[in-house]
């Protein structure tokens, strides 16, 4: 262990201090995993340090949140620590057909808000993000959303998630957030564990929770631990609509593409 080594908040500047005003410790952890993975840990390194394979990997998310890399801002810390900030509104390439329901529509009218008064789509994604940010500051006491009271524009509707390095990543909304973690198996360095919470934010009347990317709901109350064996999906049971399982899916080519022999370095 390393006698010089910096207190644990100063290592882990500036995301404290970010995040200062939100009340993560009343957030209720609805989802506690851990899945045996086979591959390299710092795969997961990776994986949540750039933003290239998420319009292929994860289809469902554009929609709902602007995954363009070019309509996004990152920040990196000197300790090693990153973030990729996302506009919490529908990506302007990604125009779903006119006869499918599309889901931000759902976030208007969950803030009172008409999505059938836009135009078209492009206002609905532009101004429909502005009007979103402006009623969430005007009702989050009445509708009982008492954990937006000090939050900005940005928390209010962006989707910021965070690389703390070595091996943690979170993505904190409005509503609430996600947190990985992955460690290397002490034997094999082609396994590891992926561990996986949900957390929420009670809100009166609110039953259940679903992460905005997925379509399986929690259940609000403190969540049981599971312990699973990925097993090329047949393992996790459950997972099958989030965002990380799509990300598991790829463990299998990445490890081989790391094997190639034409391969040098990342």
């Amino acid at each position: 262990m390393d006698d010089e080594a910096p207190d644990l908040m100063d290592y882990l500047s500036p995301i404290p201090e970010i995040y200062a005003h939100h009340l993560f410790e009343e957030l209720i952890r609805v989802r506690w995993a851990t899945i045996d993975l086979e591959c390299n840990w710092k795969f997961w390194s990776d994986n949540f340090n750039e933003s290239y394979h998420t319009r292929t990997a994860h289809k469902q998310v554009p929609p709902i949140i602007d995954q363009d890399h070019f309509t996004s801002r990152y920040e990196m810390f000197p300790m090693g620590h990153a973030r990729i900030i996302q506009m919490g509104r529908p990506s302007l390439r990604d125009q779903l057909p006119d006869d499918v329901h599309h889901p931000f529509d759902d976030v208007l009218r969950e803030w009172d808000i008409d999505p059938d008064q836009y135009p078209d789509y492009e206002t609905k994604a532009m101004q429909g993000w502005e009007d979103l940010k402006e009623a969430k500051k005007r009702l989050w006491k009445e509708k009982g959303y008492l954990h937006y009271e000090h939050m900005n524009d940005e928390d209010l509707t962006e989707s910021p998630f965070n690389f703390m390095f070595p091996n943690i990543a979170f993505g904190a909304s409005a509503d609430g957030m996600s947190i990985f973690r992955w460690e290397p198996d002490p034997k094999d360095p082609e396994k590891c564990t992926f561990d996986l919470w949900n957390l929420s934010y009670p809100v009166e009347g609110k039953e259940s929770y679903v992460v905005c990317t997925d379509k399986t709901p929690s259940e609000m109350k403190e969540a049981e631990h599971e312990h699973m064996v990925y097993n090329d999906g047949e393992g996790t049971p459950g997972l099958e609509d989030s965002v990380v399982y799509q990300d598991w899916s790829l463990n299998a080519g990445q490890t081989e593409g790391w094997h190639s022999r034409g391969y040098q370095e990342p």
